[in-house]
């Protein structure tokens, strides 16, 4: 294979993030050599629908809105598949994927997060245990279920309770885990969380909260996971939806990395000519690792990678928990201190609205019927990121 053009830009990653930034490019510069590098085979998906899909009986291919082909001629970039990255030279500004150097002008990380493993004992190793978080992953999901009635999930996020509401309607015995007394810890009040946990208990979900596991081990075709301070249990199949870490990549190359490669609001990394977005991008104090700032992220991005000076605005933005026994939205961004929260609740669900000194709606998280009124309260919202100077990433 030839080598991307040296004044072209390479992108790593083919997931929603990749592909964004490559078609925000192109819109601004028809001509521009774009090279997208993928460990996967770069068909289009969206992410969210791992979490929502088993309960359908979707296979994998159900998932693909467009192939890597159709991906490839509608971007006119060059597609490289099933190829990994295995280092980055950000002085010589050369990556090796597969057994290619590959020169770039200007490089973009769109790698996405890796699942976080907790430290215990047969967990890791374990072929029974598995994490969902890309549709390789999910077309491995779809095989085991197959075989699998009992499934533990670790992890009580909202990827955790998506899958446990959604692997319950497909008629799997499911108990969902967290050391935490309630779901969402980081999203939502311990009362709301407390409803969504008695919704998914209604439908059948056993929820062993408070509790860690202590190992993993076999047992016939799935596993006994010991718990800290409860009976332990069997299972078929365990997922693990603790968290995402960063890769090793960005690290290796030297690059400043702080639970994900720290970019300023340019999106350019601590080397001037990389750049990163996605679930790999980390803009403290902001968690981005979802889906609604991406498109945001790309236009700022395709725009600073040709030259302008750019800083990421947001507007305000929310994260929506598909559990359909008990729906959760949450306006996304840190809580403030110092806010007043008022909650009201009837049987349908609950309403929580933080306001400053001012009497101004600052943040707030919906559940059940309530989430309806998403729409109305982000419209209340200031920007999740307003107009601001660049801040440097070095």
């Amino acid at each position: 294979m030839s080598p991307a053009a040296p004044d072209g830009v390479v992108i790593v990653g083919a997931g929603l993030a990749g592909y964004s930034a490559a078609r925000a490019l192109r819109s601004l510069a028809p001509e521009l050599s774009i090279t997208i590098v993928t460990a996967d085979d770069g068909d289009f998906y969206s992410k969210p629908t791992l979490s929502v899909s088993a309960s359908q009986r979707a296979g994998a291919p159900d998932l693909v809105l467009r192939s890597a082909e159709q991906m490839r001629k509608e971007l006119g970039c060059r597609l490289i598949t099933r190829t990994r990255v295995h280092s980055l030279d950000c002085g010589k500004r050369v990556l090796v994927a597969g057994d290619e150097a590959m020169p770039y002008s200007k490089l973009v990380l769109a790698i996405g997060a890796v699942p976080w493993t907790p430290p215990v004992p047969g967990l890791a190793s374990s072929s029974s245990v598995l994490s969902v978080n890309h549709l390789d992953d999910y077309r491995r999901l779809i095989q085991r279920l197959s075989r699998s009635t009992r499934v533990a999930i670790l992890g009580a996020g909202f990827v955790g309770c998506e899958l446990a509401n959604d692997l319950q309607r497909g008629g799997h015995a499911v108990t969902l885990i967290d050391r935490a007394s309630e779901p969402l810890p980081n999203l939502v009040s311990p009362q709301l969380g407390k409803r969504l946990r008695a919704r998914l208990e209604e439908a059948g979900i056993v929820c062993r909260f408070g509790v860690s596991p202590l190992s993993v081990e076999p047992l016939g075709d799935g596993v006994w996971v010991e718990l800290d301070g409860e009976r332990p249990l069997a299972a078929d199949l365990v997922i693990c939806a603790t968290g995402l870490r960063a890769g090793e990549l960005a690290e290796s190359a030297g690059l400043k990395t702080q639970r994900g490669v720290v970019v300023d609001r340019s999106l350019r990394t601590s080397d001037e000519h990389v750049y990163a977005l996605g679930d790999c991008a980390s803009l403290a104090p902001y968690n981005l690792q979802f889906v609604a700032p991406i498109p945001h992220a790309a236009a700022a991005l395709a725009r600073s990678l040709l030259g302008a000076s750019v800083s990421l605005t947001l507007p305000p933005l929310a994260i929506s928990v598909k559990t359909p026994c008990f729906p959760v939205v949450s306006s996304a961004g840190p809580r403030e201190a110092g806010l007043t929260w008022e909650v009201s609740a009837d049987t349908e669900g609950t309403t929580e609205l933080a306001f400053d000194a001012a009497g101004a709606l600052r943040a707030f998280a919906l559940g059940g019927s309530h989430v309806k009124a998403r729409g109305e309260y982000l419209s209340r919202l200031p920007p999740l990121l307003g107009a601001a100077a660049s801040e440097g990433a070095s």
